[in-house]
Parts: structure tokens; C-alpha cells; sequence
């Protein structure tokens, strides 16, 4: 009875395993298939990243990684607010099965997530549109893929180590986006006032801010 139900138990562990297997996903074509949107933070100039790496990322165009070793990384949307610190333009990853420049590189595999990023790589990838941090609306769009259970403390955005206070704020003045600073320092001020505030507050106050 014994070794018949250790025999089962095992049988029913190579069947989870197998299936966890599919599950993970390993081509971007799979990957498409997630509730997820992709992004990356790029640059518009070479300098504008804690990397030394520069590569251009233009819009409806196939881009391949230029190293040897080191891919085309990007994240979900639910952990690209983090990466504020790699660029100077947000960039999402074209994930659209029905596009022609996808389906030439569906097939290319990607790397399992890595860290509190879920970051991967792929050799190639396709940008379906850059989106400049010198606009408001991108600032919104930000804040609009934080998850739900966080708050904007959870950036990372206004409270830097190293003696390095509000880092997105001062990468914003270094680019010359000025307006963008000036808002995420609102954005602080509102925030040490009301540790508990919310994704939803911060909208509602854009909306409400000046254009520019």
C-alpha cells in the first residue's frame, strides 16, 4: 500500500512540475499571451542611464541587442516605475501578435524574470512607442501602472540612499525637464503630509495640474 501511494504521490509531482513547466513562459510570443504590457526605461542620448550602455530605441522598428552577452532587458508594467534611473524616455515593448515586425521575431526566447523587477531579456525586440519624461502625460502614465495595493512611496521616486534625496526628481532637472521635476516634488510634499496617499490621489491631482 505504502510503495503504490508513494508511486501515486510521485506520479502527481512529475504531472505539477510538467505543467508548471508550460506555464513559464519562454518565447515572446508566449509572453504576449500575459495580462501584462512590457516597458523599458531608454535613452534619447547617450549618458542619460546608470548604464554605460546606449541603444537607440526607435518606434515600429526591430531592435537587436548589440552585445554578445548582455540582451534587451524590460519589465511588466506593474514594476516599471522603478526603473526610472535607465533613461530619459519611457518605452513600451510592442507585444501585438497580429504585427508584422512581432511575428518576424515571436520565436526569439527570453530570459525567466529576474529579481523584484521580474526583468527579462530577448535579443530583439520591437518598440511600439516612446513616451518623453519631459511630458505630464507620461508622468501619469507612470503613476497609472503602479499596482494598485502601493503606494507612491513604493517608487523609490522621492526617498534616494546614499544621502540622495528625491532621485527621480533630480534625474528629471538634469535632462532640463524641469515642469516634470517641479511636479514630482508636488507630488512629495503631498505625500510627507499623507503617508497613506494613494494612487487614485495622485491622478486626480495631474488631471488637475497645469499643462505643459
Amino acid at each position: 500500500m505504502g510503495k503504490f501511494l508513494n508511486k501515486f504521490l510521485y506520479k502527481e509531482k512529475v504531472i505539477t512540475l510538467e505543467e508548471s513547466n508550460k506555464a513559464e513562459p519562454h518565447t515572446l510570443n508566449d509572453l504576449a499571451l500575459d495580462e501584462h504590457s512590457y516597458w523599458k526605461f531608454s535613452q534619447t542620448k547617450p549618458g542619460r542611464s546608470v548604464e554605460g550602455v546606449f541603444t537607440e530605441y526607435k518606434e515600429n522598428t526591430i531592435v537587436e541587442a548589440k552585445d554578445e552577452e548582455i540582451g534587451l532587458s524590460f519589465v511588466p508594467d506593474d514594476t516599471i516605475m522603478l526603473c526610472y534611473m535607465y533613461g530619459d524616455q519611457l518605452t513600451k515593448v510592442c507585444m501585438d501578435i497580429n504585427n508584422p515586425l512581432f511575428i518576424m521575431i515571436g520565436d526569439n526566447p527570453i530570459s525567466k524574470e529576474k529579481g523584484v523587477w521580474k526583468a527579462r531579456e530577448t535579443r530583439k525586440l520591437i518598440v511600439e512607442k516612446n513616451y518623453s519624461l519631459r511630458k505630464k502625460e507620461t508622468i501619469r502614465l507612470l503613476i497609472s501602472m503602479i499596482p494598485d495595493n502601493k503606494n507612491l512611496a513604493s517608487t523609490g521616486w522621492f526617498y534616494g540612499g546614499g544621502g540622495k534625496d528625491e532621485p527621480f526628481k533630480m534625474r528629471l532637472e538634469s535632462f532640463g525637464f524641469n515642469e516634470s521635476a517641479k511636479l514630482i516634488a508636488q507630488l512629495r510634499k503631498m505625500l510627507d503630509t499623507n503617508n497613506c496617499m494613494t494612487k487614485q490621489d495622485a491622478l486626480e491631482y495631474i488631471d488637475d495640474y497645469k499643462e505643459f
